[in-house]
């Protein structure tokens, strides 16, 4: 079970679901006005607080902020070394972003994971190969394009050849570019299609055409 910034006391949930902590994956972040030393610290705790926990699997600096980038660091290697979380990382990082917090830290601590918008529209492939290089696991939001392109002609084509919907085609290109895909929904019908995408595996030419469809296409942006 993956649970990504829930708030409330989580441990409840786990407990009456009979799941044991280490059965639940939690993700939470540190937002943009949390950032500095002190003040991802105090993040953290709180977050923690909010949650019920003594620790959450992973916890991401959300957005690369100037100037702030290396004592938001710092602090998340602190929390790392306290165990109050099991993995850190960052998101909506770009290259040069990643490069400045190796620098910082003289590449001891990489981030765990790097959490983007990807998609074959919003195909990012010399970040991929970035983070392949320095052991850096891309993970995928909007892996659907928040529906904007589950109608395009190639998706639904090589969807009626495996005889699935668009959405899981989306989902098994991300998996077999190895990334961690998070799609979101919250109908239940659709979380369960979601998950029925490790029966079938595309062929390396319907990889490559989809891997054709990049167009910059970005569906989130920071308010």
């Amino acid at each position: 079970m993956v649970v990504n910034q829930m708030w409330g006391k989580l441990y409840m949930v786990v407990n009456q679901s009979g799941l044991r902590r280490d059965e639940v994956f939690v993700t939470t972040k540190v937002w943009n006005s949390d950032q500095g030393y002190h003040n991802t610290i105090q993040a953290c705790e709180k977050s923690l607080r909010r949650l019920g926990l003594m620790y959450v699997d992973l916890y991401l600096i959300h957005w690369p902020v100037q100037g702030m980038g290396d004592e938001t660091w710092k602090a998340m290697t602190k929390i790392l070394q306290e165990d109050k979380a099991k993995a850190i990382g960052v998101s909506n990082y770009a290259i040069d972003d990643i490069e400045d917090l190796l620098r910082a830290s003289n590449g001891v601590i990489v981030p765990a994971v790097d959490q983007v918008e990807f998609d074959p529209f919003l195909y990012r492939k010399e970040l991929l190969q970035f983070c392949k290089e320095n052991e850096i696991q891309l993970e995928t939001y909007s892996p659907l394009t928040r529906a904007k392109r589950l109608a395009h002609g190639t998706v639904v084509k090589i969807a009626k050849k495996y005889g699935k919907s668009p959405a899981q085609i989306l989902i098994r290109w991300g998996l077999q570019h190895n990334l961690v895909v998070i799609p979101k929904s919250t109908h239940p019908d659709r979380i369960m299609e979601n998950s029925q995408v490790f029966d079938f595996q595309l062929q390396q030419d319907d990889v490559q055409s989809l891997d054709s469809l990049n167009e910059n296409l970005q569906t989130v942006f920071l308010n």
